[in-house]
């Protein structure tokens, strides 16, 4: 018996986030393991790493999500084989560039010490991004549970790794080493699947070749350009400071990804459904989804929003230690994007196959961003490129907006749940008011274990008198995602 539709996108995401969690724990770890000079080179071994994932092979990996839905069977073995041996030929000559050109790299960084890692991290850069399509293979065939367990089993890797090497006393040498042993036998079995599938699949008609690069090529830069945007405030900062510099920024953004991974795996989830409506001809239908979709994310990301907004101080203190402080202006500044998030508008342009519009909005942003993060940073320091990064996200936002208005027929007004956004903001910006006493009690200097105090006691008041709230305005968010993980019965929708 198949669980529903919306039971496996939930579980995705769960998963998905688990493993946002599962990072931020390792940076909880590491930052108390690490000086901030060691922090900040084992970040920019991930910004490198995240990088090249995101500028050559994003487009290559979604378009998966789209052609195996829509493709006869008999065409998805000629589909798989073609884009599992560009990732692999693509990642293959990128990690050696990366282990070549590494003092290279280092200097531009101003960080000596990044070159010995960085060749030493360029096998583990081939063996993610080698098989990074694999999540979404599985999740376009159906498999979402399959999928986040991967990604899950990936950072559970990464910080035994971390433990291991701080277990025996080692320093990044010892924890990039162990990163790349334990990769190893997750990359057999992603390649190994992935194989075992071209003889699975009957053969047949092959897809034309032109018509994959074609969608890829705009979701290729479109991705790229995103990349960029995302990666652009650690980028400026790995070029114009100090690595101390870079841990002090990257610990600010790091809530963001959480949040983020929500919002992208619902995405991936919900994408093949979205564009089997498409294809249709069910507009209507695919945008109803979508706005179902908009408001069980709503219900979510803005209670989590607030309640970070108001306790930023404490929540850096609690995982990063007092030493991070001046993290947390880039914290909040970063977090200002999250009640866009629950939109994901790129994932309605994609489901419609509207590559090329896709590649204009992330273009557009990404170009904003890097204007206004290398205008900013000599100007106002650290702040400067998490403002061009928000800045960015909602250029996005605005452009995407605008295009599906066109493409589907609906007004400003009736293209998004407006209405329904607003109200959970607002009952989640109220519901904050239970906090305000706790703020003002901070009992002398910032410490953990009063920060942690601060923290247990907020939650516990904030989140269940704001679920109680959307409750009983008709959002019972809670409820509802614990009925939809249940299995389906007969006769029950998939959605």
């Amino acid at each position: 018996m198949a669980r529903p539709l919306s039971a496996r996108v939930i579980l995705f995401t769960a998963g998905n986030v688990a493993r946002s969690a599962a990072s931020i724990l390792l940076g909880i770890l590491l930052a108390r393991y690490l000086t901030t000079a060691d922090m900040g080179t084992y970040q920019q071994l991930w910004l490198i790493q995240g990088l090249i994932a995101g500028l050559l092979l994003a487009g290559v990996s979604s378009s998966l999500l789209y052609f195996v839905p829509s493709l006869k069977r008999e065409q998805q073995r000629s589909l798989l084989v073609f884009i599992s041996m560009s990732i692999g030929a693509v990642a293959g000559v990128t990690s050696l560039i990366v282990a070549v050109s590494a003092p290279w790299i280092a200097i531009r960084f101003n960080n000596p010490a990044l070159g010995p890692l960085l060749r030493l991290f360029a096998a583990y850069i081939f063996l993610a991004t080698s098989v990074q399509h694999f999540s979404n293979y599985l999740v376009a065939r159906g498999r979402h549970e399959m999928a986040a367990a991967y990604q899950v089993m990936v950072t559970v890797a990464i910080i035994v790794s971390a433990i291991y090497g701080i277990a025996v006393g080692g320093g990044l040498e010892e924890i990039t080493l162990a990163i790349v042993v334990t990769m190893i036998p997750l990359w057999i079995w992603a390649a190994g699947w992935i194989v075992a599938q071209w003889f699975r699949l009957p053969s047949g008609e092959s897809i034309s070749v032109y018509r994959i690069l074609g969608y890829s090529a705009h979701l290729s830069v479109a991705g790229a350009s995103y990349t960029l945007l995302q990666q652009i405030g650690p980028l400026a900062v790995s070029l114009l400071a100090s690595p101390a510099q870079v841990a002090i920024f990257r610990m600010g953004a790091t809530q963001v990804p959480m949040v983020a991974t929500i919002t992208e795996s619902t995405a991936t989830g919900l994408m093949p459904t979205l564009a089997e409506r498409f294809a249709r001809g069910d507009i209507r239908q695919m945008i109803e989804l979508w706005h179902r979709a908009i408001c069980r994310l709503s219900g979510l990301i803005l209670p989590t929003f607030v309640f970070l907004v108001l306790m930023a101080s404490d929540i850096i203190v609690v995982l990063f230690s007092i030493k991070y402080m001046e993290s947390i202006t880039i914290f909040r500044i970063y977090l200002c994007v999250m009640p866009l998030r629950a939109g994901f508008y790129g994932g309605i342009l994609k489901a419609m196959g509207r590559s090329r519009e896709i590649l204009f909005a992330h273009i557009i942003s990404s170009l904003v961003a890097v204007i206004l993060a290398f205008a900013l940073m000599p100007v106002i320091g650290l702040s400067g490129p998490a403002i061009a990064y928000v800045v960015g996200y909602y250029t996005i936002g605005l452009v995407c907006i605008i295009l599906i208005c066109r493409f589907t027929g609906h007004r400003w007004s009736s293209v998004m749940p407006w209405r329904d956004i607003n109200r959970q903001l607002g009952i989640a910006i109220l519901a904050g008011v239970v906090i305000v006493p706790i703020l003002w009690y901070h009992h002398g200097e910032y410490s953990l274990k009063f920060s942690a105090i601060r923290i247990l006691v907020a939650a516990l008041l904030y989140f269940p008198i704001c679920f109680a709230m959307l409750q009983k305005a008709g959002y019972p968010v809670i409820a509802d995602l614990w009925r939809r993980l249940r299995w389906r019965s007969p006769g029950h929708s998939a959605e």
